[in-house]
């Protein structure tokens, strides 16, 4: 895909010349391709055909043996994807077998990594094309998806119900502050019977009028 993409620049740009694409190429890689084709450059093909030498080069040091790719299909999991893009990835690593999803042990595999409602549903759909049955997955596994966000909210509210009135209960039983000036809110609340008080404090005995109450209720 990286050399299709740099390909259809030079044709979009009219760039034709042997070495112009080399260069252009060479601009363009990574340190990981770097260090893997390091040695093509000790030996530089002659100038006409080091494009395609170079572009030959890469690839191979990028291909997987088919043992490697049957190793690969068998550890994925679906993780964070839908069943389409754990298909996709899969079909990736099978390359260049373009009837992939048509082999039987492929499919195979694919189920296998669904989650089990989700394989329980679509296992008997043998007639439809590999995407075709990943599609249907998809939809059964958001469903799913979606069941669970709408239990996960449910018991949010459910516990903000239970949890709001002993909030409440709580509130009721904290000391208001005090609305007498200079005086600390334990004397304007129970005045000469309080037990506590927080400096500075005006406390002398008596509240103003209408402020507080003398005793405990």
């Amino acid at each position: 895909m990286w050399f299709a993409t740099v390909e259809a620049q030079f044709s979009t740009r009219g760039i034709v010349q042997d070495q112009t694409r080399f260069d252009y190429v060479l601009t363009g890689l990574d340190a990981d391709t770097e260090e893997r084709i390091a040695d093509f450059f000790d030996d530089l093909p002659e100038s006409g055909n080091r494009y395609e030498a170079f572009k030959a080069r890469v690839l191979d040091s990028f291909r997987i043996n088919r043992h490697r790719r049957m190793a690969n299909i068998a550890s994925l999991t679906i993780g964070d994807d839908n069943p389409s893009r754990l298909l996709e990835r899969m079909l990736g690593l099978y390359r260049p077998d373009a009837n992939a999803s048509m082999n039987p042990l492929f499919r195979s595999h694919l189920l296998q990594k669904l989650p089990a409602h989700v394989r329980d549903q679509v296992a008997a759909v043998n007639t439809l094309d590999l995407r075709e049955v990943a599609k249907i997955a998809d939809r059964i596994f958001a469903q799913r998806l979606g069941l669970a966000k709408s239990a996960v909210e449910d018991v949010a509210v459910e516990v903000d119900a239970v949890e709001r009135p002993v909030l409440s209960k709580k509130r009721l039983n904290v000391v208001p502050a005090s609305k007498t000036p200079g005086v600390c809110k334990y004397h304007a609340r129970f005045g000469e019977q309080s037990r506590s008080c927080i400096l500075p404090c005006a406390w002398n005995g008596k509240l103003a009028p209408g402020n507080g109450k003398a005793g405990r209720p």
